[in-house]
């Protein structure tokens, strides 16, 4: 079964998972993000150039897929962004106010992730990482709310597909798995990725979309 999108029930549970101490950490200092399911610990690791361009070549494949995909009457199966936008604008919702909510929030975020990295690497006390952090929780919170909405409204628009399939992508070349004192990669073929359990793919795919944005 082709998985080309995270469960968008599990998106706030999931961003909740990234404010643990040892997660922000290592997405500070070492551009990768460590999670245990069971006994094995597994990271994902932020994209290098290589990988990014792999990435860039199977979204044109599937774009154009899914841009001439039909049905069986001959109509086109999915819309674009901008022609679901102009069906919810004439329906009283705008996307770009939501849009633009989650920006000015990821601004503050982001300075205050900066001011984090800062304490973190100047030993500063426990109490003031943790003031930092409440306030990066309580951002995320309000961003949560947003992010599921936008989502929920432009899911089968062709750039969200694209997108699903992007970060889905990403987590099966960047997912790595610890064994002793190395790193392996998880999946090795796509077929593997597909055969692989939920829990896994979905943590994986959500933290390759954070880290992949970092």
């Amino acid at each position: 079964m082709e998985r080309n999108e995270m469960d968008v029930n599990n998106i706030k549970t999931k961003m909740n998972e990234i404010l643990e101490t040892d997660t922000i950490e290592n997405f500070i200092k070492k551009n990768n993000i460590e999670f245990t399911i069971g006994e094995v610990v597994y990271r994902v690791n932020k994209p290098d150039y290589k990988q990014k361009q792999e990435v860039n070549k199977k979204r044109i494949i599937k774009y154009q897929q899914l841009l001439n995909e039909k049905d069986e009457l001959g109509n086109f199966i999915y819309k674009t962004e901008e022609e679901l936008r102009k069906q919810y604008k004439l329906r009283g919702t705008a996307i770009e106010d939501l849009e633009g909510r989650f920006d000015a929030l990821d601004n503050k975020k982001n300075n205050i992730m900066l001011k984090l990295g800062e304490y973190i690497k100047n030993n500063k006390p426990d109490d003031d990482l943790k003031v930092l952090r409440d306030e990066i929780a309580e951002i995320i919170s309000e961003q949560q709310e947003l992010t599921i909405r936008k989502t929920n409204l432009l899911e089968t628009s062709i750039e969200m597909q694209i997108l699903m399939y992007m970060y889905t992508y990403l987590a099966f070349i960047t997912t790595e798995k610890k064994e002793g004192e190395n790193w392996i990669r998880v999946w090795n073929i796509w077929e593997e990725f597909e055969k692989a359990d939920n829990e896994l793919m979905d943590r994986a795919t959500f933290y390759a979309s954070l880290i992949s944005r970092g």
